[in-house]
């Protein structure tokens, strides 16, 4: 007779911890799931905001190499200004 009280008592026991258990569990994961979700938001708007960074920093090398590119033939057009009017000036100097 004690058994079977004892295992009475013991499986409404266990069955009461399982319902209470259950739903601290559910209500964990819930809160965990919220959460989670608020911080993959978070961190996918830092990384479309970084991708939007990288893509301007491109952007402007590129731009930054063609106006190098640009001024490096402006200095080669230049130069070669300059060593035709050396040439000229020194040409002129030997006439006089």
């Amino acid at each position: 007779m004690y058994t079977v009280t004892f295992s009475l008592g013991l499986l409404s026991g266990a069955i009461l911890i399982w319902f209470i258990m259950r739903s601290k569990i559910r209500r964990t994961y819930e809160v965990a799931k919220t959460e989670s979700n608020t911080e993959i938001a978070v961190l996918n708007e830092r990384l479309r905001g970084n991708e939007a960074q990288l893509t301007s920093a491109n952007k402007e090398i590129h731009e930054n190499a063609l106006q190098i590119g640009q001024l490096r033939d402006d200095l080669s057009s230049e130069l070669k200004r300059v060593a035709e009017l050396d040439a000229t000036l020194a040409s002129e100097l030997k006439v006089i």
